[in-house]
């Protein structure tokens, strides 16, 4: 892809960004600052590779405005390289759809409607009344349930799941095995016994967003589990009925949401944290690993352990604790010396 092109995606994802060099030439691939040729994009986000900016072969790198001096080559001044290359890199990576159409051994109701770029592979079934939007991809041995809505730039990975009136936004990824709107845990008890409470919502999932392998996400009890946009959710993280994951949220591998759970926007969960349901979490929080939230979050903010609190307050915490082995000993001793006193 020439150079100019690349500067247009930089363009319409509204990045302000000053250019050196020829925009004429190709950028085919990328490659780190000391192993790039001329036909790779790099970048440099850190003054640590300074000496291999300065000796690069590559064909464009995404730098910040105090090293452009440093640089040979055709350069993109940026306040975030990193983020500048994420968009670029998306565009030399964009993989194609593998085919237009659909696979003989796929079913496809009458009554679905696919815009006319769509890929449906091999075993995969869309039910009644599905929809599609253009340019999605749909992999082998997906299972879509009627009524389903599906919008336009989506990949649907290798047996994904999607239940019954679930609907899926725009630049949408879904990897393979996860199941989007499956029965939420509703049971009612009585007399020793367990009677199921019918899951009448949906699961209604935003635009912009990415949702790992084998995740589960159930539908809503009465009103619907909602993932808003720009979302990014790790591998197996189970999402309970009526969730809400507030916009730009970040959730690592393993975590769990109890039903009803409300997280707030641009919250980061890191991996194997645990919220218990009917909590509200504000936005801009951070929790920190193996995190236990058993109470509503109402300040933004770093949270650890278990159960949650302030990260510093927890560090404190299990500063203590190293020491209470020690602190033990002293009293033990004390009381010995107490008790010869006597």
């Amino acid at each position: 892809m020439r150079i100019d092109s690349l500067l247009a995606v930089l363009q319409q994802h509204q990045v302000d960004f000053q250019f050196n060099g020829d925009a004429s030439s190709d950028i085919v691939s990328v490659a780190p600052l000391d192993k790039a040729m001329a036909e790779n994009l790099s970048f440099l986000n850190s003054h640590k590779f300074i000496s291999s900016l300065m000796n690069t072969q590559a064909g464009l790198v995404l730098l910040t405005e105090q090293f452009a001096e440093e640089c040979p080559q055709p350069c993109i001044i940026v306040k975030d390289p990193y983020y500048a290359y994420s968009l670029l890199a998306q565009v030399l990576y964009r993989q194609p759809l593998p085919f237009i159409g659909v696979a003989e051994s796929a079913t496809v109701s009458l009554t679905a409607k696919m815009a006319e770029d769509v890929c449906v592979e091999a075993n995969s079934v869309l039910q009644d009344e599905v929809t599609v939007g253009q340019n999605t991809w749909i992999a082998p041995g997906c299972v879509i349930y009627p009524k389903v809505k599906i919008g336009s730039n989506c990949v649907i990975g290798a047996n994904v799941v999607i239940h019954h009136d679930c609907q899926i936004g725009n630049n949408v990824y879904i990897e393979a095995g996860t199941v989007i709107g499956g029965d939420g845990f509703g049971w009612a008890p009585h007399q020793g016994k367990w009677s199921k409470i019918p899951q009448v919502g949906r699961v209604v999932i935003g635009n912009y967003v990415s949702i790992g392998n084998n995740c589960t996400i159930d539908r809503g009890a009465i009103e619907d589990t909602i993932i808003e946009d720009h979302c990014i959710i790790d591998n197996l993280v189970h999402i309970a009925h009526n969730v809400v994951i507030g916009e730009g949220s970040a959730i690592a591998g393993q975590t769990g949401f109890a039903g009803t759970t409300k997280l707030g926007k641009h919250n980061i969960v890191a991996g194997q944290v645990g919220f218990a349901g009917h909590l509200v979490t504000t936005d801009h929080c951070h929790f920190a690993a193996k995190a236990g939230v058993t109470h509503d979050i109402k300040e933004s903010g770093a949270y650890s352990g278990f159960p949650t609190q302030e990260t510093a307050k927890w560090q404190k915490q299990i500063v203590r604790q190293r020491t209470l082995d020690k602190l033990a000993r002293q009293v033990k001793a004390l009381q010995k010396q107490l008790n010869e006193l006597q």
